[in-house]
Protein backbone atom coordinates (compact mmCIF):
# COMPACT_ATOMS: atom_id res chain seq x y z
CA UNK A 1 0.00 0.00 0.00
CA UNK A 2 1.20 3.07 -0.69
CA UNK A 3 1.90 5.23 2.04
CA UNK A 4 -1.08 8.17 2.42
CA UNK A 5 -0.53 11.31 1.47
CA UNK A 6 -2.73 12.87 4.46
CA UNK A 7 -0.04 14.16 6.45
CA UNK A 8 0.53 16.62 3.89
CA UNK A 9 -2.92 18.25 3.51
CA UNK A 10 -2.87 21.94 3.67
CA UNK A 11 0.69 22.13 4.80
CA UNK A 12 2.08 25.44 3.40
CA UNK A 13 3.97 26.00 0.73
CA UNK A 14 7.44 25.35 1.70
CA UNK A 15 6.77 23.80 4.72
CA UNK A 16 9.14 20.62 5.00
CA UNK A 17 5.84 18.32 5.10
CA UNK A 18 4.57 20.11 1.65
CA UNK A 19 4.11 17.50 -1.01
CA UNK A 20 6.21 18.33 -4.21
CA UNK A 21 5.16 17.21 -7.36
CA UNK A 22 7.39 16.41 -9.98
CA UNK A 23 8.59 18.51 -12.80
CA UNK A 24 7.65 17.97 -16.84
CA UNK A 25 11.50 16.19 -16.89
CA UNK A 26 10.53 13.86 -14.02
CA UNK A 27 12.96 15.44 -11.24
CA UNK A 28 11.32 16.88 -7.85
CA UNK A 29 11.31 20.39 -7.86
CA UNK A 30 14.53 22.57 -6.39
CA UNK A 31 12.35 23.19 -3.73
CA UNK A 32 13.55 19.69 -2.22
CA UNK A 33 16.92 21.79 -1.72
CA UNK A 34 15.55 22.87 1.93
CA UNK A 35 16.98 19.54 3.07
CA UNK A 36 20.03 19.91 2.08
CA UNK A 37 20.44 23.71 2.45
CA UNK A 38 20.84 25.17 5.93
CA UNK A 39 17.93 27.98 6.53
CA UNK A 40 18.04 31.30 8.13
CA UNK A 41 16.11 31.19 11.56
CA UNK A 42 12.91 34.00 10.67
CA UNK A 43 12.89 37.03 13.10
CA UNK A 44 9.75 37.05 14.71
CA UNK A 45 7.66 40.00 14.38
CA UNK A 46 7.38 43.08 17.86
CA UNK A 47 3.97 41.78 17.84
CA UNK A 48 4.76 37.88 17.98
CA UNK A 49 6.91 38.21 20.77
CA UNK A 50 4.89 39.60 22.78
CA UNK A 51 1.97 37.57 22.48
CA UNK A 52 4.77 34.97 23.28
CA UNK A 53 5.93 36.81 26.34
CA UNK A 54 2.09 36.28 27.45
CA UNK A 55 1.80 33.13 27.08
CA UNK A 56 4.83 31.96 29.06
CA UNK A 57 3.64 30.74 32.36
CA UNK A 58 5.01 32.32 35.59
CA UNK A 59 7.83 31.38 37.62
CA UNK A 60 6.90 28.40 40.20
CA UNK A 61 9.71 30.37 42.58
CA UNK A 62 7.57 33.43 42.85
CA UNK A 63 5.11 33.77 45.58
CA UNK A 64 1.19 34.26 44.81
CA UNK A 65 1.49 37.91 45.91
CA UNK A 66 4.19 38.25 43.40
CA UNK A 67 3.50 39.19 39.65
CA UNK A 68 5.66 37.59 37.15
CA UNK A 69 7.58 40.12 35.07
CA UNK A 70 9.18 39.18 32.19
CA UNK A 71 12.75 39.98 30.83
CA UNK A 72 12.32 42.48 27.73
CA UNK A 73 15.29 43.27 24.72
CA UNK A 74 16.49 46.46 25.30
CA UNK A 75 16.77 46.73 21.95
CA UNK A 76 13.45 46.67 20.98
CA UNK A 77 12.75 50.11 22.50
CA UNK A 78 14.46 51.37 19.17
CA UNK A 79 12.27 49.59 17.04
CA UNK A 80 9.23 51.07 15.53
CA UNK A 81 5.70 49.78 16.56
CA UNK A 82 2.96 48.36 14.42
CA UNK A 83 0.71 47.95 16.98
CA UNK A 84 -3.16 49.03 15.40
CA UNK A 85 -5.97 49.42 17.61
CA UNK A 86 -9.52 49.06 15.33
CA UNK A 87 -11.51 51.91 15.50
CA UNK A 88 -13.91 51.48 18.80
CA UNK A 89 -11.75 48.79 20.53
CA UNK A 90 -10.56 49.17 24.29
CA UNK A 91 -7.55 51.23 24.35
CA UNK A 92 -4.68 48.28 26.35
CA UNK A 93 -3.00 49.71 29.26
CA UNK A 94 0.34 51.60 28.72
CA UNK A 95 2.42 53.33 31.07
CA UNK A 96 1.92 56.26 29.05
CA UNK A 97 2.04 59.33 30.98
CA UNK A 98 -1.36 61.37 30.93
CA UNK A 99 0.13 64.50 29.61
CA UNK A 100 1.67 62.97 26.99
CA UNK A 101 -1.04 60.38 26.12
CA UNK A 102 -3.07 62.40 22.66
CA UNK A 103 -6.27 60.58 24.17
CA UNK A 104 -7.09 60.42 27.75
CA UNK A 105 -9.22 57.51 28.74
CA UNK A 106 -13.06 58.53 29.75
CA UNK A 107 -14.27 58.29 32.53
CA UNK A 108 -16.89 55.68 32.79
CA UNK A 109 -19.78 58.21 33.43
CA UNK A 110 -22.94 56.22 34.24
CA UNK A 111 -20.91 53.96 36.80
CA UNK A 112 -19.46 57.29 38.18
CA UNK A 113 -22.95 58.63 38.87
CA UNK A 114 -24.17 55.63 39.95
CA UNK A 115 -21.53 55.22 42.78
CA UNK A 116 -21.84 58.54 44.21
CA UNK A 117 -25.88 58.07 44.38
CA UNK A 118 -25.91 55.60 47.40
CA UNK A 119 -23.42 57.41 50.00
CA UNK A 120 -25.22 60.46 48.86
CA UNK A 121 -28.82 58.56 50.09
CA UNK A 122 -27.66 57.36 53.27
CA UNK A 123 -25.63 60.67 54.45
CA UNK A 124 -26.86 64.01 54.55
CA UNK A 125 -23.48 65.95 52.51
CA UNK A 126 -23.73 69.16 53.03
CA UNK A 127 -24.60 71.22 49.84
CA UNK A 128 -21.01 72.02 48.47
CA UNK A 129 -20.12 68.17 49.06
CA UNK A 130 -22.46 67.19 47.11
CA UNK A 131 -21.95 69.45 44.48
CA UNK A 132 -18.60 68.37 44.23
CA UNK A 133 -19.18 64.67 44.19
CA UNK A 134 -22.06 65.26 41.16
CA UNK A 135 -19.15 67.55 39.01
CA UNK A 136 -16.86 64.40 40.28
CA UNK A 137 -19.09 61.50 38.56
CA UNK A 138 -20.13 63.82 35.54
CA UNK A 139 -16.67 65.01 34.72
CA UNK A 140 -14.95 63.41 31.72
CA UNK A 141 -11.69 65.58 31.53
CA UNK A 142 -8.35 65.62 32.75
CA UNK A 143 -7.59 62.31 35.12
CA UNK A 144 -5.87 65.00 37.65
CA UNK A 145 -8.88 67.16 37.57
CA UNK A 146 -10.80 64.43 38.58
CA UNK A 147 -8.50 63.22 41.59
CA UNK A 148 -8.61 66.81 43.03
CA UNK A 149 -11.93 67.24 42.42
CA UNK A 150 -13.10 64.00 44.40
CA UNK A 151 -10.28 64.53 47.35
CA UNK A 152 -12.10 68.16 47.60
CA UNK A 153 -15.34 66.65 48.65
CA UNK A 154 -13.82 64.11 50.39
CA UNK A 155 -12.57 66.69 52.82
CA UNK A 156 -15.35 68.64 52.86
CA UNK A 157 -17.13 65.04 53.61
CA UNK A 158 -15.00 65.51 56.81
CA UNK A 159 -16.03 67.58 60.13
CA UNK A 160 -13.97 69.88 61.95
CA UNK A 161 -14.01 67.42 64.93
CA UNK A 162 -14.19 64.19 63.18
CA UNK A 163 -17.63 63.18 64.91
CA UNK A 164 -20.05 63.32 62.62
CA UNK A 165 -20.91 60.14 63.22
CA UNK A 166 -21.63 60.42 67.26
CA UNK A 167 -25.08 62.27 68.19
CA UNK A 168 -24.20 65.78 68.98
CA UNK A 169 -25.02 67.21 72.57
CA UNK A 170 -25.27 70.93 72.86
CA UNK A 171 -22.45 71.98 75.48
CA UNK A 172 -23.28 73.29 78.78
CA UNK A 173 -22.69 76.80 78.11
CA UNK A 174 -24.58 76.97 75.04
CA UNK A 175 -27.47 75.97 77.06
CA UNK A 176 -27.81 78.36 79.16
CA UNK A 177 -27.11 81.41 76.85
CA UNK A 178 -30.36 79.89 74.28
CA UNK A 179 -32.17 79.21 77.64
CA UNK A 180 -31.53 83.79 78.32
CA UNK A 181 -31.93 84.87 75.23
CA UNK A 182 -35.18 82.86 74.10
CA UNK A 183 -36.10 84.72 77.47
CA UNK A 184 -35.27 87.85 76.07
CA UNK A 185 -36.87 87.67 73.32
CA UNK A 186 -40.39 86.53 74.85
CA UNK A 187 -39.53 89.20 77.15
CA UNK A 188 -39.28 91.67 74.41
CA UNK A 189 -41.71 94.80 74.01
CA UNK A 190 -40.60 94.77 70.47
CA UNK A 191 -41.95 91.05 69.53
CA UNK A 192 -43.75 91.16 66.44
CA UNK A 193 -45.26 87.25 66.98
CA UNK A 194 -45.11 85.20 70.14
CA UNK A 195 -45.82 82.50 67.97
CA UNK A 196 -43.71 83.44 65.18
CA UNK A 197 -40.45 82.40 64.42
CA UNK A 198 -38.71 83.03 67.90
CA UNK A 199 -35.88 80.38 66.58
CA UNK A 200 -34.76 82.46 64.37
CA UNK A 201 -34.97 85.48 66.13
CA UNK A 202 -32.71 83.55 69.33
CA UNK A 203 -30.40 82.05 66.44
CA UNK A 204 -29.69 85.55 65.01
CA UNK A 205 -29.18 87.73 68.40
CA UNK A 206 -26.32 84.79 69.48
CA UNK A 207 -24.62 84.93 65.94
CA UNK A 208 -24.65 88.68 66.20
CA UNK A 209 -23.51 88.44 69.88
CA UNK A 210 -20.74 85.87 68.92
CA UNK A 211 -22.09 83.26 71.43
CA UNK A 212 -19.12 80.82 72.04
CA UNK A 213 -20.14 77.56 71.21
CA UNK A 214 -22.77 78.04 68.50
CA UNK A 215 -22.94 75.52 65.86
CA UNK A 216 -21.83 77.32 62.14
CA UNK A 217 -24.49 77.46 59.77
CA UNK A 218 -22.91 74.41 57.37
CA UNK A 219 -23.60 71.72 60.32
CA UNK A 220 -27.44 71.55 59.44
CA UNK A 221 -27.81 68.84 61.85
CA UNK A 222 -26.39 70.83 64.89
CA UNK A 223 -28.48 73.82 64.33
CA UNK A 224 -31.37 71.99 63.81
CA UNK A 225 -30.95 70.65 67.22
CA UNK A 226 -30.30 74.44 68.58
CA UNK A 227 -33.70 74.99 67.12
CA UNK A 228 -35.02 72.56 69.12
CA UNK A 229 -33.97 73.40 72.11
CA UNK A 230 -34.75 77.73 71.50
CA UNK A 231 -38.56 76.18 70.64
CA UNK A 232 -38.17 74.06 74.01
CA UNK A 233 -37.01 77.01 75.91
CA UNK A 234 -39.59 79.06 74.19
CA UNK A 235 -42.88 77.02 75.19
CA UNK A 236 -41.46 77.11 79.08
CA UNK A 237 -41.15 81.18 78.81
CA UNK A 238 -44.66 81.78 77.44
CA UNK A 239 -45.61 79.78 80.20
CA UNK A 240 -44.01 81.34 82.65
CA UNK A 241 -45.46 84.94 81.62
CA UNK A 242 -49.32 83.39 81.35
CA UNK A 243 -48.76 81.38 84.89
CA UNK A 244 -47.63 85.07 86.08
CA UNK A 245 -50.36 86.92 84.48
CA UNK A 246 -52.81 84.63 85.34
CA UNK A 247 -51.96 84.88 88.98
CA UNK A 248 -51.58 88.77 89.03
CA UNK A 249 -55.75 88.32 88.63
CA UNK A 250 -56.34 86.60 91.54
CA UNK A 251 -57.62 89.13 93.86
CA UNK A 252 -55.42 87.77 96.63
CA UNK A 253 -52.44 87.05 94.41
CA UNK A 254 -49.10 88.45 94.11
CA UNK A 255 -47.33 90.68 91.96
CA UNK A 256 -51.06 92.71 91.03
CA UNK A 257 -49.23 96.00 90.25
CA UNK A 258 -47.31 95.42 86.57
CA UNK A 259 -44.47 97.05 88.01
CA UNK A 260 -44.41 94.30 89.98
CA UNK A 261 -45.45 91.99 87.63
CA UNK A 262 -42.94 93.05 85.01
CA UNK A 263 -40.01 92.44 87.76
CA UNK A 264 -41.27 89.06 89.51
CA UNK A 265 -41.19 87.75 85.67
CA UNK A 266 -37.87 89.16 85.23
CA UNK A 267 -36.73 87.44 88.06
CA UNK A 268 -37.78 84.28 87.20
CA UNK A 269 -35.79 84.64 83.86
CA UNK A 270 -32.70 85.11 85.49
CA UNK A 271 -32.02 87.46 82.22
CA UNK A 272 -30.80 90.10 84.28
CA UNK A 273 -33.14 92.32 81.24
CA UNK A 274 -33.25 95.86 82.72
CA UNK A 275 -37.14 97.14 82.93
CA UNK A 276 -38.21 99.72 81.08
CA UNK A 277 -41.46 101.72 80.70
CA UNK A 278 -42.24 99.76 77.43
CA UNK A 279 -41.78 96.06 79.09
CA UNK A 280 -44.52 97.40 81.76
CA UNK A 281 -46.64 98.50 78.52
CA UNK A 282 -46.44 95.24 76.80
CA UNK A 283 -47.25 92.75 79.68
CA UNK A 284 -50.55 95.29 80.10
CA UNK A 285 -51.38 94.57 76.77
CA UNK A 286 -50.89 91.03 77.16
CA UNK A 287 -52.81 90.94 80.56
CA UNK A 288 -55.55 92.92 79.12
CA UNK A 289 -56.37 89.61 76.47
CA UNK A 290 -56.00 87.38 78.84
CA UNK A 291 -58.61 88.84 81.13
CA UNK A 292 -61.10 88.89 78.23
CA UNK A 293 -59.83 85.32 76.99
CA UNK A 294 -59.14 83.32 80.31
CA UNK A 295 -56.95 79.92 80.30
CA UNK A 296 -57.37 79.45 76.86
CA UNK A 297 -55.40 76.53 75.04
CA UNK A 298 -54.37 78.94 72.41
CA UNK A 299 -53.47 81.98 74.40
CA UNK A 300 -50.30 83.08 72.57
CA UNK A 301 -52.57 83.05 69.01
CA UNK A 302 -55.30 84.94 70.26
CA UNK A 303 -52.48 87.73 71.59
CA UNK A 304 -51.06 87.44 68.30
CA UNK A 305 -55.00 88.00 66.79
CA UNK A 306 -55.02 90.35 68.86
CA UNK A 307 -51.63 92.68 68.28
CA UNK A 308 -52.79 92.39 64.54
CA UNK A 309 -55.88 93.95 65.22
CA UNK A 310 -54.49 96.54 66.87
CA UNK A 311 -51.99 97.24 64.07
CA UNK A 312 -55.18 97.61 61.73
CA UNK A 313 -57.33 99.71 63.94
CA UNK A 314 -53.57 101.87 64.54
CA UNK A 315 -52.37 101.66 60.99
CA UNK A 316 -49.61 104.64 61.98
CA UNK A 317 -46.90 103.94 64.76
CA UNK A 318 -47.87 107.19 66.61
CA UNK A 319 -51.54 105.92 67.02
CA UNK A 320 -50.63 102.29 68.14
CA UNK A 321 -47.94 103.61 70.68
CA UNK A 322 -50.99 105.97 71.80
CA UNK A 323 -53.45 102.73 72.06
CA UNK A 324 -51.24 101.11 74.32
CA UNK A 325 -50.29 103.71 76.55
CA UNK A 326 -53.77 104.15 77.49
CA UNK A 327 -54.22 100.55 77.81
CA UNK A 328 -51.51 101.05 80.17
CA UNK A 329 -52.64 103.65 82.10
CA UNK A 330 -56.23 101.60 82.26
CA UNK A 331 -54.35 98.51 83.54
CA UNK A 332 -52.71 100.92 86.59
CA UNK A 333 -56.45 101.74 87.67
CA UNK A 334 -57.36 98.14 87.70
CA UNK A 335 -54.77 96.63 89.41
CA UNK A 336 -53.38 99.45 91.55
CA UNK A 337 -50.52 99.15 93.95
CA UNK A 338 -51.28 97.99 97.22
CA UNK A 339 -50.27 98.66 101.08
CA UNK A 340 -48.50 95.42 100.61
CA UNK A 341 -46.75 95.70 98.20
CA UNK A 342 -42.75 97.51 97.38
CA UNK A 343 -42.16 100.75 96.45
CA UNK A 344 -42.48 101.51 92.45
CA UNK A 345 -39.83 99.69 90.51
CA UNK A 346 -37.37 101.75 89.31
CA UNK A 347 -37.39 101.63 85.29
CA UNK A 348 -34.17 102.01 82.81
CA UNK A 349 -34.54 104.66 80.30
CA UNK A 350 -34.03 102.98 76.08
CA UNK A 351 -31.20 105.29 75.91
CA UNK A 352 -29.11 103.41 78.56
CA UNK A 353 -30.15 99.85 77.95
CA UNK A 354 -27.11 97.55 77.19
CA UNK A 355 -25.89 96.67 73.62
CA UNK A 356 -26.87 92.83 74.35
CA UNK A 357 -30.60 94.13 75.24
CA UNK A 358 -30.84 96.36 72.04
CA UNK A 359 -29.69 93.19 69.68
CA UNK A 360 -32.23 91.08 71.47
CA UNK A 361 -35.12 93.66 70.41
CA UNK A 362 -33.96 94.59 67.66
CA UNK A 363 -34.41 90.86 66.33
CA UNK A 364 -37.20 90.28 68.58
CA UNK A 365 -39.02 93.51 66.09
CA UNK A 366 -38.33 90.50 63.22
CA UNK A 367 -39.77 87.61 64.34
CA UNK A 368 -43.26 87.85 62.63
CA UNK A 369 -44.59 89.43 59.57
CA UNK A 370 -44.35 93.47 60.24
CA UNK A 371 -46.99 95.31 58.19
CA UNK A 372 -46.77 98.77 56.42
CA UNK A 373 -46.21 101.60 58.36
CA UNK A 374 -44.79 99.67 61.64
CA UNK A 375 -40.90 99.47 60.54
CA UNK A 376 -40.34 101.63 63.69
CA UNK A 377 -42.41 99.76 66.09
CA UNK A 378 -41.98 100.90 69.66
CA UNK A 379 -43.39 98.14 71.66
Amino acid sequence: MPPSDSYSAGAPSGSPFHKHEPSSDGSLSSDMSIFSQPQPIARLSMEERIEQMRREPHSHQQSQSEYYIPQIDPSLDSLPCTLTRAAGAKRPHTDVDPEDDPSPPVAPRGNAVQLVAAPKSRKKYTPNCAALLDSWAESQGDPLARKLILLDAILQAIPDDHTSHAQYHIPKGLKTNIKKYTNCIILSPKLTAYRGNIALAVLNTMRELNIHDLPEAQHEDRIQAVITEISTEATTARNMVKKHVLESLVPTGKHRHISDLCHAMIKKSMTGLAMTTYTQVRMAFIRTVIRETGDAKDTWELIDKRLQEWEEWNPTTEKFQEAMKINYHLDQEDFPRSHTELAMRPVTLTKDLEKWQIVCDHHAGKAGTEKVGRKGRAY
